[in-house]
């Protein structure tokens, strides 16, 4: 039996402005009408709808999976929680919730890139850029998966590219309020906390399922890697130098064997409440007359990366102790050149240090005599 041939027509629309707009529309495998805008040109239009048609007849435009976006999100987040950190699950879900606030019960491919425009720009309006510009990664790498999985040819955000997002000033510490934090410590669990994180760069997330095996206190080493119910921000493990005032401070602590190095009274893990504990530490630094401007846990890993950096330390060197795919991570994020670096560098060229030149002599242009 010979299949009977599909068929592509064109419908004309107008505009607000009064011009002509083409659509092309057909059905699809499962009898669904369906429509792709073709421009203002009607030749155009022609030509589109005869590829279109030979896709539709040939079986070049395969069939995708029907879903409506309400059932993909629910696949979404099933499949993600085994293969991601619990936290980005978490976003990710939250994140399809406000798509599925703002689009509503729609099919999964009809959500088209004029849709996620629209949604990026409801998002700008609301919040800020930076928090608007994670949503579009968020959804970048779901509709990725949509694409992955056989529910989308194409992803209606790759094309989307994010706000642009005014420079925000990196928080580094420096050497006396860092001292002064130490001293505001009230513990010798807090004080080795603030020496780990502003000495080898681990995040909060790292040194609350740091273990003891994972410390070796002999060849002054601490490993960072992936354990039973939690891995790594990058899913990789590495190593890190334990200086010799990190390594006193937590042999200080007098708590070793198999579990966490930072816990409770109980012998729990620390839980979210260690930012609320740090900002009380901040609170009661003081440098001379001035209180430390606020900052947070994660300002000590700025201060490690930015250190590194401004020791004249390669920027292949940063990068793999803080962590990170790329430098470019690195130094968007966490490295902040010292002024005095900066100076010391520009003091270093070879024509910084003259101080006497011949003086300058007078070039008296004149014109030319008429041949």
């Amino acid at each position: 039996m010979i299949a009977a041939r599909r068929r592509v027509w064109i419908e004309e629309r107008m505009s607000k402005a009064g011009k002509a707009r083409y659509v092309l529309r057909w059905y699809d495998d499962e009898g669904r009408c369906r429509s792709r805008g073709a421009g203002g040109n009607r030749r155009v239009a022609d030509g589109d709808r005869s590829e279109l048609e030979y896709a539709l007849n040939s079986g070049l435009l395969k069939a995708v999976r029907a879903a409506t976006l309400a059932e993909f999100a629910a696949e979404h987040v099933a499949l993600m929680t085994t293969r991601r950190q619990p936290a980005t699950v978490v976003d990710q879900a939250a994140t399809l919730e406000l798509l599925t606030a703002f689009v509503g019960e729609v099919w999964l491919d009809d959500i088209s890139p004029a849709t996620a425009e629209r949604f990026v720009a409801d998002r700008l309006a609301q919040v800020a850029p930076a928090t608007a510009n994670k949503n579009l990664r968020t959804l970048k790498a779901i509709f990725g998966w949509a694409v992955k999985r056989g529910y989308l040819r194409e992803s209606p955000w790759a094309g989307l590219r994010p706000e642009r997002e005014p420079e925000k000033v990196k928080r580094v510490l420096t050497f006396p309020e860092v001292m002064a934090l130490l001293e505001a410590c009230p513990s010798k669990r807090w004080r080795a906390m603030v020496l780990m994180g502003v000495t080898t760069g681990a995040r909060l997330g790292e040194l609350r399922n740091l273990e003891w095996t994972d410390v070796d206190f002999e060849r002054r080493w601490i490993t960072v890697g992936n354990k039973a119910s939690w891995r790594t921000k990058s899913g990789k493990v590495r190593r890190m130098p334990l200086v010799r005032s990190a390594r006193d401070a937590l042999e200080a602590m007098g708590v070793h064997g198999d579990g966490r190095v930072f816990r409770t009274a109980d012998g729990e893990q620390i839980r979210n409440n260690v930012q609320r504990g740090f900002l009380a530490i901040v609170a009661r630094a003081k440098v001379g007359e001035k209180q430390i401007q606020r900052c947070t846990f994660h300002d000590l890993r700025r201060t490690f990366a930015s250190g590194l950096a401004n020791a004249g330390q390669t920027a292949q060197l940063v990068q793999e102790m803080c962590g990170h795919a790329s430098y470019e991570t690195t130094a968007a994020a966490y490295v902040n050149i010292h002024d005095d670096s900066k100076r010391a560098a520009a003091d270093g060229l070879p024509w910084s240090g003259i101080t006497t030149l011949s003086p300058l002599r007078r070039t008296v242009c004149r014109k030319a005599r008429p041949a």
